[in-house]
């Protein structure tokens, strides 16, 4: 659907058209037999191979090249694998047993996916253990339980990001801020926290809902730099907040029964140009339209929407994005999987072992 036509929507439309056209994208999702392993074993994989716009399989690349990478960003095992007569990848990285245990990175890619930036490739963590150091640590369960009990927590350190919603904090407007806590190796954290003014005064508490992220909202007066204390077990760091400005504009997204409901947070006292409202999914536009200032916010029903991330922008005349959000959508254009069975009913099978001395 596509709201009101002009010169700016149409010029909009026919960039990302040619993106499209110009610049095909590949995405590509590796699924391995299990999470952990020790060393001597295989890592089995499947590697999903696909065009980004319509999430089809794709089967331009003549291969996927699939990388063990250690915490020193050094490559330490790379296959290189073809497509079998389906087109479908597939193939598995031996772990020499000499290989330290630890956390490892599996990364993949095609040749074509090297033209962008790595935010395209496939990555994931995976454990792997030494055998002989897993036996060894057995033998000390017990001290470890005692250390456990009497140091529960270990003091690490850990790093809080903060994403404001529509990318800017506002001065004097309520906004919604997201955070992602990780520690040192990357993994997440469930920490705890409040949102101090210059005074000291706490001014949001916030805590993780889901792997080290939640969000909390924010009142952010003129001239007033916030921080966030954060708490891990016992130890505390203070982060600083985005500054706050007072002529920002930023989109405000909001999911609710349904309906998708699009607003644009400012200062009452700031006077924006005309601005254009983009929404598209995997490239495909779902709706153009100029921003009508007279209305609070505009709701779309969920169900037009593709499933997947949609990615909202407001644009200026002159094409300059000035906020931008991301949403996710779940609606009922999955693929479904059937089976059905040989006949209706089965008996127990029952086994006799016989035993010859």
């Amino acid at each position: 659907m596509y709201g009101q036509e002009d010169t700016t929507l149409v010029r909009a439309i026919d960039n990302i058209t040619k993106q499209l056209i110009v610049f095909p994208q590949e995405k590509i999702y590796l699924q391995t037999d299990k999470p952990y392993y020790i060393t001597g074993e295989n890592i089995f994989f499947r590697a999903f191979l696909l065009d980004a716009l319509t999430n089809k399989q794709e089967s331009s690349s003549r291969y996927v090249y699939v990388e063990l990478i250690s915490r020193a960003d050094s490559v330490v095992k790379r296959v290189k694998i073809r497509p079998d007569s389906l087109n479908l990848f597939y193939g598995a990285i031996p772990l020499p047993e000499k290989l330290k245990q630890g956390v490892y990175q599996i990364r993949a890619y095609t040749r074509y996916m090297q033209n962008q930036d790595e935010s395209s490739f496939f990555s994931k963590q995976v454990r792997i253990g030494d055998p002989q150091i897993l036996n060894t640590n057995r033998h000390c369960e017990n001290c470890e339980e005692r250390s456990s009990r009497s140091n529960p927590v270990e003091i690490i350190n850990f790093d809080v990001t903060f994403y404001p919603e529509g990318g800017q904090l506002i001065t004097g407007q309520t906004s919604n801020v997201a955070f992602k806590a990780l520690s040192a190796n990357g993994s997440s954290l469930d920490i705890t926290g409040e949102v101090i003014d210059p005074k000291g005064d706490t001014v949001a508490v916030f805590m993780p809902v889901h792997d080290g992220m939640g969000e909390f909202f924010i009142r952010p007066l003129l001239n007033e730099h916030y921080q966030a204390v954060c708490h891990y077990g016992n130890r505390t760091l203070r982060f600083d907040l985005p500054d706050a400005r007072p002529d920002a504009v930023a989109l405000q997204a909001i999911i609710r029964s349904y309906k998708l409901q699009i607003a644009v947070n400012k200062s009452e006292l700031v006077s924006v140009p005309d601005l254009y409202l983009i929404i598209h999914s995997r490239g495909m536009v779902v709706y153009a339209g100029a921003l009508d200032p007279a209305k609070e916010y505009i709701t779309f029903d969920t169900a037009v929407f593709p499933s997947g991330v949609s990615h909202i922008l407001l644009l200026t005349k002159d094409l300059q994005i000035v906020s931008e959000r991301l949403v996710f959508l779940l609606n009922n254009d999955q693929a479904v999987a059937s089976f059905q069975t040989q006949k209706n009913s089965y008996k127990k099978e029952i086994m006799f072992r016989h035993r010859f001395n």
